[in-house]
């Protein structure tokens, strides 16, 4: 019981700290895209600066804390999801191994999902300047609509992808446990030769 504790207390925290990490990247890269999106929404919604606020004192602070505010959690459900599942009725070994899978499937479809709603947005019709100020401080004043809105349908993406990346993920552990199970039970029943 005790391994199981912590196997399920250190997946939480690694897979915390990972999607946090994952966050703070996208952030950067999709910065890059549109700094609007940040310093006249992003920014705002996280509370990391006031409306009033123009430009940020420090982006680089501002990216890292919005980054991690927007992912940490997800990786904590994951880590919690994942671990209790992984971990019932079978050996902290094969817990393991479930686990990482699980955990590639997530990342991967998440990777997959942002691409997918950058070429979405990419191609899609730029939300109007009246449609962006309706749930965006200061968003009539965008002066490259198109680069927000892409930005807009990588976020949206990524985050469908990694719920998406959880269900999966745990569909992933149930299966493996199955094989494992299925396994066993055939070494156990076959007899010896003589």
């Amino acid at each position: 019981m005790y391994r199981k504790l912590i196997f399920i207390t250190s997946t939480v925290l690694l897979l915390t700290i990972t999607a946090g990490m994952y966050g703070i990247v996208h952030d950067f890269i999709t910065y890059k895209i549109s700094h609007e999106y940040y310093t006249k929404f992003k920014f705002v919604q996280f509370g990391f600066i006031s409306p009033d606020n123009k430009l940020p004192i420090n982006t680089l602070q501002l990216l890292v804390a919005t980054g991690w505010a927007a992912t940490w959690w997800a990786g904590s459900l994951a880590g919690l999801v994942f671990s209790l599942v992984a971990v019932y009725n079978t050996k902290i070994k094969n817990s393991i191994a479930f686990t990482v899978r699980a955990t590639v499937i997530l990342f991967l479809i998440a990777i997959v999902s942002g691409l997918l709603g950058y070429n979405i947005g990419h191609f899609a019709t730029p939300l109007s300047l009246p449609d962006l100020a309706e749930f965006c401080y200061e968003c009539a004043t965008i002066k490259k609509p198109a680069n927000f809105t892409t930005a807009g349908y990588i976020h949206n993406f990524s985050y469908i992808g990694g719920l998406l990346g959880i269900v999966l993920g745990v569909a992933s552990i149930l299966k493996q446990r199955h094989n494992v199970a299925v396994k066993t039970e055939l070494d156990k029943n076959r007899k010896p030769l003589a």
